[in-house]
C-alpha cells in the first residue's frame, strides 16, 4: 500500500505544483472566525456599542480516516458543528466579545473499539470529539471566548477567555475546535518597528476537549506517554502550577531582517525561551530569497510540577535545546524551502500538547517532535498558487530521525524514525457558495528503520495512510 502512495504522490507532482500545508507563523494573529471587530470611533453609548458590534458564524464538517498496516485496526469518523461569535464596538475604549461552538458525532467507525492486538484506540479521529469521554456523541459544546478589551492608541489589553497565537500556545485547529486560554493578554504596537506582547494565562480548554482546566490540571488531558524511566507517565492530575507568564518581542531592523524573542515561564514546571531571526531579500517581489534561524532552550523550574519526581511533568533538572535553519526561494507562483531542526541529546523537548504545536521550521502536520530528544528533522516544502484560480495545493516531504522507540529517556511516545509525506488542497469557493472553503489532506508516514518493532510502536504512528476532509462555511 505504501509503495502505491509514494508513486501516486510522484505522479501528482509531475502534473502540477504544490504548496505546503500552511500554519500561522510566529507573529500572526488568529483568524479562525474569518473576521474581526469594526475599526470605528467610540460609540456614544453602551447600547450603541452593542448595536454597532460584529457577528460571525461558522459551520464545520470534518471527515477523517486512518488505514493502518496489515490487520491492525482502521478508523474513520464524521463530525459536524457550528458556532457564533459576537464582538461589540468600542465605548470609551472598552469592548467585549463572546463565542461558542457545538459538535456532533454523526457517524464513526471503531472509535470506541480498541485494536485487538495492541489494545490501542484511534489517535486522530477520536480527537475530533472529546478525547476525555469517547462515548459522548451529542453533548459537546463549549464557551470558547468571553472577554473584555480596553484599547488606546496602538495598545490592546484583553482579559477573559481568549484565542491567542504564540509559538507554543496556539490554536492548533486541525480538529473541530482550537485550544482556548483564560487570563489577560497585552499587545502594544506603539513603536514603528517594534511590537511587544505578553500576559498571564491560568486556565486552558485544550483542543479535543470541552472542559476548562486550571494550568496544572490541563497537563495530561491528552495522552501522556512515558516518563524518562520508561513507566507510564503519571503526571496527569498531579502537576502543581499557578499559571504561565508570556513575553514576546518583535523587531524589524529593516525591510530584510526581523527578530522575534519569546519566553514562557510555567510556574513550578519549566521555562522555555526562543529567539528567531528571519531574512527576506525583497518580500514585495514575487522573486526573492528567504532564510531563518531559531534557537530554543528549556530548563526545569521548581520541582518540575511535583516534588515526587515520578508524578512531575519534567524532572527538576530538566534541560533541552533545539536549533533550526530554513532557506527558501519564492519565484513567480512557486515557493520553496528547505528546513532543518536539531533537538540535542541533553533531554526531551517537552511542552504540553494540550496547549499548542511547536514552531519548528521542519514541522509537517499530523506529527510532532514534542517529547523527543536527539532528533534530526529535515523537510522540503514546495508551493504553487494556481493561475486565476482559488485553488492552493501543497506538498511536503520530511525525514525524521529519532532515537529507538524503546529509549524512553529521549522518546516519550515510542515513535520510530519515519519518512513523512503530505499532499493537500485548499479551495475558497465563490459565487453561490461564497463563504465555503474546502480542505483535503492526504498524509502518509513510513517507518525509516530496518529494526523489527512491536506492533504498539507501529500502530497509529507509522506505516499508515491518513485522510482529512474539512468543509468550513463562514458568514
Amino acid at each position: 500500500m505504501f509503495k502505491k502512495v509514494i508513486i501516486s504522490v510522484g505522479l501528482l507532482l509531475n502534473g502540477g505544483g504544490f504548496l505546503w500545508a500552511q500554519h500561522q507563523d510566529v507573529p500572526e494573529q488568529p483568524n479562525i472566525w474569518r473576521g474581526g471587530s469594526k475599526k470605528t470611533a467610540d460609540s456614544t453609548s453602551i447600547l450603541g456599542a452593542f448595536k454597532g458590534g460584529t457577528t460571525h458564524g461558522h459551520f464545520r464538517y470534518m471527515f477523517m480516516s486512518t488505514h493502518n498496516e496489515g490487520s491492525m485496526q482502521d478508523f474513520a469518523a464524521n463530525a459536524a458543528g457550528g458556532g457564533l461569535r459576537f464582538e461589540s464596538a468600542r465605548y470609551r475604549g472598552f469592548s467585549m466579545g463572546v463565542s461558542g461552538f457545538y459538535i456532533f458525532n454523526i457517524g464513526s467507525h471503531n472509535l470506541q473499539n480498541p485494536d485487538p492486538a495492541t489494545g490501542m484506540l484511534s489517535r486522530y479521529e477520536i480527537a475530533l470529539f472529546d478525547i476525555t469521554n469517547p462515548h459522548n456523541t451529542e453533548d459537546m459544546d463549549r464557551l470558547e471566548e468571553l472577554f473584555i478589551q480596553y484599547s488606546f492608541r496602538e495598545t490592546e489589553l484583553t482579559f477573559g477567555k481568549l484565542l491567542i497565537n504564540t509559538p507554543f500556545i496556539n490554536l492548533q485547529d486541525g480538529r473541530m475546535r482550537p485550544t482556548g486560554v483564560e487570563g489577560f493578554y497585552v499587545r502594544a504596537r506603539e513603536w514603528e518597528n517594534t511590537t511587544l506582547e505578553g500576559g498571564y494565562i491560568y486556565s486552558f480548554s485544550p483542543r479535543s476537549t470541552i472542559r476548562w482546566y486550571n494550568t496544572g490540571e490541563s497537563m495530561g488531558a491528552h495522552p501522556s506517554g512515558r516518563d524518562v524511566f520508561g513507566n507510564n507517565a503519571q503526571y496527569a492530575g498531579n502537576v502543581n502550577s499557578r499559571g504561565v507568564g508570556i513575553f514576546g518581542l518583535h523587531h524589524r531592523f529593516n525591510k530584510k531582517w526581523a527578530l522575534h524573542i519569546w519566553d514562557f515561564y510555567v510556574d513550578n514546571v519549566f521555562n522555555t525561551a526562543m529567539i528567531q531571526m528571519d531574512y527576506t531579500s525583497d518580500e514585495k517581489s514575487k522573486n526573492h530569497w528567504l532564510a531563518g534561524f531559531q534557537a530554543i532552550g528549556q530548563h526545569g523550574v521548581g520541582t518540575g510540577g511535583n516534588a515526587d519526581q515520578l508524578l512531575s511533568y519534567v524532572q527538576a533538572d530538566h534541560q533541552s535545546y533545539v536549533f533550526g535553519l530554513r532557506v527558501g526561494k519564492n519565484f513567480g507562483r512557486w515557493k520553496t524551502s528547505l528546513n532543518y531542526n536539531r533537538i540535542t541529546s541533553h533531554g526531551r523537548y517537552q511542552f504540553p500538547r494540550e496547549w499548542g504545536r511547536e514552531p519548528f521550521f521542519s514541522f509537517i502536520p499530523r506529527e510532532r517532535a514534542e517529547g523527543m530528544g536527539d532528533v534530526h528533522a529535515s523537510s522540503i516544502k514546495l508551493a504553487y498558487e494556481h493561475h486565476k484560480s482559488p485553488w492552493v495545493s501543497s506538498f511536503s516531504l520530511g525525514h525524521m530521525k529519532r532515537p529507538d522507540p524503546h529509549e524512553a529517556k529521549l522518546n516519550k511516545y515510542g515513535i520510530p524514525s519515519y519518512i513523512h509525506a503530505n499532499l493537500d488542497f485548499h479551495y475558497d469557493h465563490g459565487g453561490l457558495l461564497k463563504g465555503l472553503e474546502t480542505y483535503i489532506l492526504i498524509s502518509t508516514k513510513i517507518k525509516a528503520t530496518q529494526k523489527d518493532l512491536p506492533a504498539e510502536f507501529i500502530m497509529n504512528r507509522v506505516n499508515l495512510l491518513h485522510t482529512t476532509l474539512a468543509l468550513n462555511y463562514h458568514f
